[in-house]
């Protein structure tokens, strides 16, 4: 289903040279321009390590809280995670990375933003590459071990 909306100006390059490969940012938001034509950048999160002191998963559950609280209560976004994580087989364990693309609409997203965030997500979604793609209404559904079960899915 198309919308019409489109992907605005810079959102593709700023999403490759900034987040993708330029490793500068760990998370991107993206929400419709004011007159709903547009997909735009709405907030960035630059890239920084866990803190040490915490422990690596700890750390990185505390980075993730950040981006959840960015995410406004009421209108709905789309977003990019480099989302690193912990894989325990057994007795060893090892270091994964995956992009995770969120298509967030709660609760109390207007009727009509939630129509338009629906129909025309694949405009932004299909710009990224491979993704784990989550969609989410409440925090529950984007909670870091929900994230992190389905990265392991994939």
């Amino acid at each position: 289903m198309a919308s019409g909306v489109k992907l605005g100006d810079g959102v593709k390059s700023a999403f490759e040279s900034e987040f993708k490969h330029g490793k500068k940012l760990l998370w991107m938001t993206f929400k419709l321009s004011d007159d709903l034509k547009e997909i735009v950048i709405d907030q960035v999160g630059p890239r920084r390590a866990p803190d040490a002191a915490k422990g690596l998963d700890e750390g990185r559950g505390e980075l993730y809280a950040h981006f959840v609280a960015a995410l406004p209560k009421e209108d709905g976004r789309y977003a990019v995670y480099d989302f690193d994580f912990t894989i325990t087989e057994g007795n060893s364990s090892r270091e994964a990375n995956k992009i995770v693309f969120v298509s967030w609409t709660p609760e109390g997203t207007k009727l009509k933003h939630k129509m338009l965030y629906a129909s025309s997500k694949d405009s932004l979604r299909k710009q990224l590459g491979q993704v784990v793609e989550v969609q989410a209404t409440d925090a529950a559904e984007i909670h870091y071990d929900s994230v992190k079960g389905k990265c392991l899915l994939k």
